[in-house]
């Protein structure tokens, strides 16, 4: 058995790699927020069953295998809060787009920022993704201030880029690059 990926983030906060054992307590999550969810994330829509959970967290996991997802369940402390994942990598590009939830008991405390942020080092510095993406839908304010907290920049509106409850929504695409996130935190890509 590999050993489970983990990313530390500020203390209490920590991203690990979903696997089979969470989908019990990620699915009781997801029914908890089912109605917070459900106007910015369709495939809550599509989740009725502890036996979908098991197959979305088996699917990531084949995903996370062949490098072209990764799906992180958001830990504070004991308590699952949420979910950060890579939704996809194109190796060829350097590209990798990244999506977030998080469980309303833990909105506003910066728990998302921080674990985005992390996520964001992982793949510019462990990854070697140049550019990172986030997608979303105007209306979702607090997920544009996740993305323009951490300084990715608002590169245009995608017309009618998703369908969402029986009708098209536009997203907002938000992108950084591997040296714009160097010059936001000071670091230096290694030599």
């Amino acid at each position: 058995m590999n050993p489970v990926l983990t990313l530390y983030a500020e203390t209490p906060i920590r991203l690990t790699l979903l696997e089979r054992r969470h989908a019990p307590i990620l699915y009781r999550l997801v029914e908890t927020n089912r109605t917070h969810l459900q106007p910015w994330l369709t495939w809550v829509n599509h989740m009725h069953s502890l036996a979908d959970m098991e197959s979305y967290i088996l699917r990531s996991l084949s995903g996370y295998a062949c490098q072209r997802e990764a799906h992180f369940g958001v830990w504070w402390g004991q308590w699952l809060a949420g979910s950060v994942t890579v939704e996809r990598i194109d190796p060829v590009n350097r590209v990798a787009e990244i999506g977030y939830w998080l469980d309303q008991r833990f909105t506003g405390r910066g728990v998302m920022s921080r674990s985005v942020s992390r996520l964001v080092d992982y793949l510019f510095d462990e990854r070697h993704i140049n550019r990172v993406e986030i997608r979303t839908v105007p209306a979702n304010r607090a997920s544009r201030a996740v993305a323009r907290r951490l300084g990715l920049h608002y590169e245009g509106t995608l017309r009618q880029a998703g369908y969402s409850n029986g009708v098209f929504v536009d997203h907002e695409l938000y992108g950084l690059l591997r040296s714009d996130w160097k010059l936001i935190t000071g670091s230096h890509p290694p030599v």
